[in-house]
């Protein structure tokens, strides 16, 4: 009786034992904003029109687009003051102001910046209703030693 190896199988085989693993999730992308002065009060969040980057007004139009698999989203620019350095989870939600039902959310966990803004530009919040129609935008998150801080803004989802 003879035996026969597959060199491929039997490397393929020892892998385990050579101690190979995935690599380990990279941390949550955080932009630091040293320009700009810390709020009055902290925690605090902001909302900023993705083209002008100033503060997003009641009633600003939001053009969603379309993904490469098919679906809709708006990406939202954000801006978090914190007091400290943290992991916060930023949840941005679109919800109907007839019934509140959610129509679209999006979760990005960050990292702040301690005592500077944090600038969040690629919070993806996606769509499960789109077309020509108000919504209101809801932002929060709950950051550590203080309740969740939320903002809620009426939006028009328009297309471009």
């Amino acid at each position: 009786m003879s035996l026969r190896f597959d060199v491929g199988s039997v490397l393929l085989g020892a892998l385990p034992l050579l101690g190979c693993s995935s690599p380990e999730p990279a941390e949550p992308v955080s932009r630091c904003n040293a320009v700009d002065a810390p709020p009055a009060h902290a925690p605090a969040i902001e909302v900023l029109h993705p083209g002008t980057l100033e503060p997003l007004e009641a009633g600003a139009a939001l053009y969603p687009v379309s993904g490469s698999q098919g679906g809709r989203h708006v990406d939202l620019v954000v801006r978090l003051f914190a007091g400290g350095r943290q992991l916060v989870d930023v949840r941005g939600e679109f919800v109907s102001p007839a019934d509140g039902a959610v129509l679209g959310e999006g979760l990005e966990t960050i990292r702040t910046c301690g005592e500077r803004w944090t600038d969040v530009h690629d919070l993806r919040v996606f769509l499960y209703a789109y077309g020509d129609q108000p919504m209101m935008l809801r932002v929060r998150a709950p950051f550590a030693a203080a309740e969740s801080v939320v903002l809620e803004l009426p939006v028009v989802l328009t297309e471009p």
